[in-house]
C-alpha cells in the first residue's frame, strides 16, 4: 500500500449518515476494514518483533532441557532484561516534561503570556495523569525505549465532561437577562464567576491515554500521518452498552440502528461465546469469556468504530472478518490543506534508521541483543544443573596394597548386599575414603558466559546502572556516563518532538473546539494575578492563545553531575557575552520573568531602607512601640543608606 493513498481513497468516499445503513455507508466501511486488514499484513514483521520483545522483557521464553535432566534441572533466566528496560526507562523518565513557549512580541505582556501557558500545560498534563488515575509519562518512555515505538493519544471530552455546565449557563444566562435591576457589566461578572466555579469541578475537557505500539496502525506521507486506526480488545459487556449494540446467537454484533438482525437480551450476551460459535478455542479459555475486538480507524474526516464479535473473527482469529460499524462521528482534527491528521494520535519512534519498513524504522535499545537473553538463560541454567548435581560429593575406598583383611569393606559381604556403606562423619574406618572427583561444567562454559555479559553490558553500561571501579577518578566516570548515555539520544529527540506536538494540539483544541477559559490547579507564576500563593488555579482561554500554538517540551534526565556542568556552561557563555540572560535561564529549564521577578523583589528586601519600614510597620502590628520608640525608628529608617550591609540593630521590647 502505498503511502498517503488509504486516507485519500477514504475521503473519496461519502460518509454513512447510518453505521450498517446499506448503500456508499456500507461500501466505506468495507473499505475501511480492507485497508485495516492489508496494514496488519504489512506490519506482521513488527507484530512478531514487538511479541519477541514481550516474550524476553517479561521472561516468558523457554530454557530447553534434555528429557534426562528436567527432574533434578533448575531452570533459571537472568534479569538483565527487564533490569536494562527499567533502568533506562527510569533514567529518561526521572522528571516530568517541561513545557516551553517563546514570547510571540517583546516586553512584559508577551513574556507573561508565555510563562502563563508553560505553568498551565505542565499543570493540565499532570491533571490528565490523575484523572486517568496512573501515569501516562512512563509507559510511553517504556515502549519507546523497549520496543522503539511510543504513542499518545489525546481527544477532546467536552461534551462528556461538561454535559451539565452546558446546561446550568444556560440557566443562568436566562436568570441574569430577565432581571432588569442588574446592569450589563454586573451580570457578564456573576455570569463568569460562577460558570467558573462550576467548571472547575468538573473534569478536564481533554483526555489524554497512552496506546500500546502492537495495536496502533497507521499510513504516513511527506504530510504526516493521513491514516491511524487502533485494532484492540475490549470487555464485551461494557462495550456493547457504550455503543448501545447487541450480539446474536451466532456471536455477530448486532448495530443499534440495524434493523434487519434480532439481538439476544442482555442476560444472555455471554452465551453468543459458547461452543456452538466458530473458533470458540480462541474466545473462550481457562474458563473465561474472551472480549471482543474494536477497531477505531481515523481519518482526515471522521472516526468509525467497528466492532468484531467472536461469529466474525475468520481464520484462527489472524484474520480480520466482517465487522460490524457501531459508530461513525465526523471530526475537525484533519488539515484541509494537506489531509494530513492533527491528531488525536502522536507517534514517536525509538533509535531511527534510514529504513521504511515498519519493523526497522525505529528500533528499541533491547533490539541486537534479543539472541543473547535466551542464550545468557541456557547457559546459567547448565551451570546451576551442574553445581547441583555434583555439589554433593560421592565418596570412594581406596583399597591398601598387599593382602586385605576381612572386615565390613571387604568380601565378606553377602551376595544381597550392594556392597556401598553409608559414610557417617565422626566414624573411624579400616581403609582410606576420598571423595570422588566429579567432572565440572568446563572451562568454555564460564568463557561463554563472561562474553555474553559483557555484549549485553553495552546496552547498559555498568557507569551507568551506578556500578564504577574505584580506581576511576570522578571526571572519567562522568565521561564515561555521558558517552554511554549519548546512544539514548535519538529517543529524547523523537519523545520531546511527539510531546511538542501533543501540547501543541491540547492548545488547539482548547482554542478551537472548548473555546472557553478553563483552569487547572497548578504552581502560579510570579507575576500572575493571583500570585500570593505558591499553588493556585491557572485559568486560560481562547484570548490567551490567541491562535498560536507552538511549544516546546523538553525532558531532563540529567544528573547532577550533569546539572553542575550546564551551569559551568552557561555561565562561561554568559561571560564572554555569547548568549543572553533570558537564554541562558530557558535553557537550563527556567522562566527570565520569573526569576527577574524573584531577584527583583530579594533585592528589595535586602535594602536598608525596606528592612526599616518593614520593622515599623511590624511593630506598629504588634503594638511594641510607644511614641518615642516611633520616632527613633524614623529617624533610623530616613539615615539608613542602600550601600549599608545591614539593617538597623534588633529593637528591644518593651520595658
Amino acid at each position: 500500500m502505498s503511502d498517503g493513498s488509504a486516507g485519500d481513497l477514504i475521503r473519496s468516499m461519502p460518509t454513512p449518515s447510518v453505521p450498517g445503513g446499506g448503500g456508499d455507508g456500507d461500501q466505506k466501511i468495507g473499505m475501511i476494514q480492507e485497508i485495516v486488514q492489508q496494514l496488519r499484513d504489512d506490519f506482521r514483521e513488527r507484530d512478531a518483533l514487538f511479541s519477541a520483545i514481550d516474550t524476553i522483557l517479561f521472561q516468558e521464553n523457554e530454557v530447553a532441557v534434555p528429557d534426562n535432566y528436567r527432574k533434578t534441572a533448575l531452570v533459571v533466566k537472568s534479569p538483565l532484561a527487564p533490569h536494562i528496560a527499567n533502568t533506562v526507562t527510569a533514567a529518561l523518565s526521572t522528571n516530568p516534561p517541561n513545557v516551553q513557549f517563546d514570547p510571540v512580541a517583546f516586553g512584559d505582556p508577551a513574556q507573561a503570556n508565555s510563562t502563563l501557558r508553560e505553568k498551565f500545560f505542565e499543570a493540565a498534563w499532570r491533571r490528565q495523569e490523575e484523572e486517568a488515575q496512573r501515569g501516562l509519562f512512563r509507559p510511553f518512555m517504556h515502549a519507546l525505549v523497549t520496543k522503539g515505538e511510543g504513542i499518545l493519544k489525546t481527544v477532546e471530552r467536552t461534551k462528556k465532561a461538561w454535559a451539565k455546565y452546558s446546561r446550568d449557563s444556560d440557566k443562568l444566562r436566562e436568570i441574569l437577562e430577565e432581571d432588569e435591576e442588574l446592569a450589563e457589566e454586573e451580570k457578564d461578572r456573576l455570569f463568569n464567576q460562577q460558570t467558573e466555579e462550576w467548571k472547575r469541578n468538573l473534569p478536564y475537557p481533554i483526555a489524554t491515554t497512552d496506546v500500546p505500539p502492537d495495536t496502533f496502525y497507521y499510513v504516513k506521507n511527506e504530510d504526516g500521518m493521513t491514516f491511524g486506526c487502533e485494532v484492540k480488545t475490549v470487555p464485551f459487556f461494557e462495550t456493547l452498552e457504550r455503543f448501545q449494540a447487541s450480539i446474536d446467537d451466532k456471536g455477530r454484533i448486532v448495530a443499534p440502528s440495524d434493523q434487519r438482525a434480532m439481538g439476544l437480551p442482555r442476560h444472555e450476551w455471554a452465551t453468543a461465546f459458547g461452543s456452538t460459535v466458530p473458533g470458540r478455542s480462541q474466545w473462550q479459555g481457562r474458563g473465561r469469556v474472551k472480549p471482543l475486538t474494536m477497531v477505531e480507524a481515523w481519518d482526515a474526516n471522521e472516526v468509525t468504530y467497528i466492532l468484531y464479535g467472536p461469529g466474525q473473527i475468520t481464520r484462527g482469529g489472524k484474520r480480520l472478518g466482517r465487522g460490524t460499524a457501531v459508530k461513525s462521528l465526523r471530526h475537525r482534527y484533519g488539515d484541509r490543506v494537506t489531509g494530513a491528521l492533527r491528531g488525536p494520535y502522536f507517534h514517536a519512534q525509538g533509535i531511527t534508521t534510514h529504513s521504511r519498513l515498519p519493523e526497522h524504522a525505529g528500533l528499541g535499545i533491547l533490539f541486537g541483543f534479543l539472541e543473547l537473553f535466551p542464550l545468557l538463560d541456557s547457559l546459567l541454567t547448565i551451570q546451576s544443573n551442574a553445581a547441583f548435581l555434583y555439589g554433593f560429593p560421592a565418596f570412594k575406598e581406596t583399597s591398601p596394597q598387599g593382602p586385605t583383611l576381612q572386615g565390613p569393606f571387604g568380601n565378606d559381604q553377602g551376595e544381597g548386599d550392594s556392597g556401598r556403606t553409608r559414610i557417617e562423619p565422626g566414624m573411624l574406618y579400616p581403609r582410606d575414603i576420598a571423595p570422588v572427583d566429579m567432572p565440572k561444567s568446563g572451562v568454555d562454559l564460564d568463557k561463554t558466559v563472561q562474553w555474553v555479559r559483557q555484549f549485553l553490558e553495552i546496552a547498559l553500561p555498568n557507569v551507568v546502572s551506578g556500578m564504577v571501579n574505584a580506581e576511576q577518578s570522578g571526571w572519567a566516570i562522568t565521561q564515561a556516563s555521558q558517552l554511554a548515555r549519548m546512544g539514548w539520544q535519538p529517543i529524547i529527540d523523537n519523545a520531546q518532538f511527539a510531546l511538542s506536538r501533543r501540547t501543541g494540539f491540547e492548545s488547539w483544541l482548547l482554542d478551537k473546539r472548548v473555546r472557553e477559559p478553563v483552569s487547572v490547579w497548578g504552581e502560579v507564576p510570579a507575576n500572575y494575578a493571583t500570585a500570593r500563593t505558591r499553588q493556585g488555579w491557572l485559568t486560560i482561554g481562547p484570548d490567551d492563545l490567541n491562535g498560536v500554538h507552538r511549544y516546546k517540551v523538553r525532558l531532563q534526565p540529567e544528573t547532577p553531575a550533569d546539572r553542575i556542568q550546564q551551569i559551568r556552561t552557561h555561565k562561561e557563555l554568559l561571560g564572554l557575552r555569547l548568549e543572553s540572560w533570558n537564554d541562558a535561564v530557558t535553557e537550563l529549564g527556567g522562566n527570565p520573568d520569573e526569576v527577574e521577578a524573584a531577584w527583583l523583589l530579594y533585592d528589595l528586601k535586602q535594602d536598608p531602607v525596606i528592612k526599616a519600614e518593614l520593622k515599623k510597620r511590624t511593630l506598629q502590628e504588634l503594638g511594641m512601640m510607644d511614641e518615642e520608640a516611633l520616632g527613633k525608628a524614623n529617624t533610623e529608617a530616613q539615615a539608613a543608606q542602600p550601600s549599608a550591609p545591614g539593617g538597623p540593630p534588633r529593637p528591644r521590647g518593651p520595658r
